[in-house]
């Protein structure tokens, strides 16, 4: 399904592209009633600068097996568990992961790219997959009442946990406030990483049921990656990215981050056995550097809004710890 897109009002490293660009995947196959799979990283209680994002329409993904295969050792599957408190300052909140280094997701997908240094990643182990689903139904059906409809969020601000229908399945969703204009919300569908502009009246409270599980994409860098000759990505550049990964199941190597100088987690795509920054389609576009030096270059451009936007976790209460059964 093409994905539609806002102008970004205010410029940043993580620029979306503008009104009436296309997704070119073939994302009609990705489709699904169930929320599928895991995790960003978010920021509590954050009342920062505000920077308009993409209209985007929800990655579904293929209904799995309700019969799930045990994973490789190396794939780690955070969570937490319902005695833990999801109610922080009197407010829903949804906790995020820090992918820890090391670990590896054999089977991942990538739904939502700005660009190769800001994109999102989901696990598609059918564990986390099967959970997701059982949370979907049950969110569903409730919202689905009107009884349960009949009042909207209150008083909404900036980083504010709900749940809203995506116009184009009119299914409903987690999703969280990202921007407050005069006649609508923006709002950022947490488990997927693409968001919609809605009227007040169409986003609700959040059960706290339903943030028992994290958020699901992880925003994620291509790591030792640096666009060539370029201080940004060029289109090209990340359209061939996209063209190499958007459908696919990819395996996501995490590396050691580097603490408070970059916030999304550096990773390694591996398509096809190899390297994606090694791909001939999109080394052209790029050249080798350290992610300390990545991150150099990006971090002063990485406003508050993308706090929200790439879900970063600023503190321990934050983070999703656990680990799925």
């Amino acid at each position: 399904i093409p994905v539609k897109h806002q102008s970004p009002q205010v410029q940043s490293a993580f620029h979306r592209p503008p009104v009436g660009q296309k997704d070119t995947g073939n994302n009609n196959q990705q489709r699904g009633v169930a929320l599928q799979n895991l995790l960003i990283t978010q920021i509590s209680d954050h009342q920062g600068a505000q920077k308009p994002i993409q209209n985007g329409t929800i990655h579904g993904y293929q209904q799995l097996s309700s019969n799930p295969t045990v994973p490789r050792s190396s794939d780690s599957y955070p969570s937490r568990t319902l005695s833990e408190s999801n109610v922080i300052n009197g407010k829903i909140r949804v906790k995020m992961q820090v992918i820890k280094a090391n670990t590896t997701w054999h089977n991942a997908d990538i739904p939502i790219i700005d660009h190769p240094s800001a994109f999102f990643v989901c696990n598609q182990d059918p564990r986390v997959a099967e959970q997701f689903s059982i949370l979907s139904i049950e969110m569903n059906n409730y919202y689905n009442k009107p009884v349960n409809t009949s009042v909207p969020l209150k008083n909404p601000t900036i980083g504010d946990f709900c749940v809203a229908r995506f116009s184009e399945d009119n299914l409903w969703y987690r999703a969280r406030v990202v921007l407050i204009q005069e006649e609508s919300i923006l709002i950022v569908f947490i488990d997927y990483g693409n968001s919609e502009s809605k009227p007040g009246n169409e986003i609700f409270p959040m059960q706290e049921i339903l943030a028992r599980l994290p958020a699901i994409a992880v925003a994620c860098t291509l790591a030792e990656s640096f666009p060539r000759n370029e201080n940004f990505w060029t289109s090209q550049a990340t359209q061939m990215f996209s063209l190499l990964v958007k459908n696919r199941i990819v395996e996501v190597q995490f590396q050691q981050g580097i603490g408070q100088q970059w916030p999304l987690h550096f990773v390694k795509v591996i398509l096809d056995g190899q390297s994606i920054a090694q791909h001939p389609k999109l080394a052209p576009y790029l050249i080798p550097a350290q992610n300390e030096q990545i991150a150099m270059h990006f971090n002063d451009k990485f406003t508050s809004m993308e706090y929200i936007l790439y879900n970063v976790a600023v503190g321990e209460s934050d983070i999703y710890s656990d680990t799925l059964p």
